[in-house]
């Protein structure tokens, strides 16, 4: 089904219902805080113990946030250690802070799969010279393996959307304005795909995923695609609850990224409801499912 031109706005106290029987909420993920956005909106939740993290993401089960504490060389500031880190989430939030083995010194960016044994991370191995050896990388917590993928400049990085299934078979980001799919088997790294578009997620199944191009949200299993809803401005990113039942995205509300708004959307309806606008930051850009 296809929405054409502007999102139909569904009837807001069922989505809302369903997703509080749920446990779900879209929080927006700040240094050493989230924020509740929806159902419910506003309230602020501090994390415990020692935080301030230069960036975080949370798990496809919504069970997990990680996030990257970075502390600089008290002799050089241009020198940075990066610490990984995760904390799962209680009734109340986000819980103790667990520091996690890592062979990277720096981390740009970061995606995990939906239990977080499989990782693809930007970033700078512990065994690479400064400046040599950056990269996009797969690390597997069970294992320590860590696979390379594809050499980039952490200076001048324009991966984002980072997306592993949980056996690593299947890889999924955005590069500039290309979605790239990688698929790995038996030790081998094939680039499977590039074509145009924006903001990619991966299904619960591992292999089919969501992204935006020109103006229009589409379902792409193998080489098939089907437009799920068409929307214009989209921005900032899309998110894709756990069930997969619920997809989140940005909406540049006059074309100039000064108001945002987050959109909320049943898949199989599709139908939507409107969240809050952003004045100080983009809409679906650290918004993310989480379930507590």
């Amino acid at each position: 089904m296809l929405i054409a031109g502007a999102l139909l706005v569904a009837d807001r106290p069922r989505i809302e219902g369903d997703l509080r029987s749920t446990g779900l909420s879209l929080v927006e993920l700040r240094s050493s805080s989230l924020t509740q956005m929806f159902p419910s909106g506003g309230k602020q939740i501090y994390y415990v113990g020692r935080a301030g993290y230069v960036m975080s993401v949370i798990s496809p089960d919504g069970k997990w946030m990680y996030g990257v504490r970075r502390q600089h060389d008290l002799h050089s500031s241009s020198i940075a250690i990066d610490t990984l880190v995760r904390r799962g989430f209680t009734p109340s939030g986000p819980g103790e802070e667990e520091v996690l083995d890592s062979p990277f010194v720096n981390i740009v960016d970061l995606g995990v799969s939906r239990k977080g044994t499989m990782m693809l991370i930007v970033g700078r191995p512990q065994s690479a010279g400064r400046g040599s050896g950056d990269g996009i990388f797969l690390y597997n917590r069970g294992s320590h393996d860590l696979s390379f993928i594809e050499g980039l400049s952490l200076s001048d990085n324009e991966v984002s959307a980072l997306n592993v299934n949980e056996d690593g078979s299947m890889l999924l980001y955005q590069e500039g304005k290309f979605v790239k799919t990688v698929i790995r088997s038996n030790g081998r790294v094939t680039f499977s795909g590039s074509h145009a578009g924006r903001f990619p997620v991966l299904m619960p199944d591992g292999q089919s995923y969501i992204y935006e191009n020109s103006g229009k949200i589409i379902l792409r299993r193998r080489s098939e695609s089907r437009t799920l809803i068409a929307q214009e401005r989209v921005v900032g990113g899309i998110r894709l609850s756990p069930d997969a039942r619920f997809i989140a995205f940005g909406i540049d509300l006059y074309g100039n990224l000064g108001d945002t708004q987050l959109s909320i959307c049943d898949v199989a309806t599709p139908l939507c409801v409107r969240g809050p606008v952003y004045v100080d930051r983009i809409a679906g850009r650290a918004t993310y499912w989480a379930m507590f």
